[in-house]
């Protein structure tokens, strides 16, 4: 059975406790963590569409959305991708906190 990493409480969110580079390496395709769950509602569906200008029906109409096979509207995936260094932060320890999503091409700030 896989002992379970400490984790430190700061304020109201957990973080886990940062281990060794090399103890990574030893856990290629084990479970790193599980973050906590993060409540998307609508109304901030709505605003990345604004940000982003992605106004397409299966993210900001419900109405038209219920008609698809998802049963209504979805996220974005940028939206998601943008998740995941908030979903890290209380998964993966510190030294390893953006890592995975280097396949995200990124040529200037």
């Amino acid at each position: 059975m896989r002992k379970l990493r400490p984790v430190k409480i700061a304020g109201n969110v957990r973080v886990p406790e940062a281990i060794p580079l090399d103890e990574y390496r030893n856990q290629v395709g084990m479970l790193l963590g599980v973050s906590d769950w993060i409540v998307i509602e609508q109304g901030t569906i709505d605003q990345f569409a604004d940000v982003t200008r992605d106004w397409q029906f299966i993210h900001i109409d419900p109405v038209r959305a219920k008609e698809t096979p998802f049963g209504g509207t979805i996220a974005h995936g940028l939206f998601t991708l943008s998740l995941v260094s908030a979903m890290s932060f209380t998964a993966v320890p510190a030294t390893a906190g953006k890592h995975g999503t280097d396949e995200s091409d990124r040529i200037n700030p």
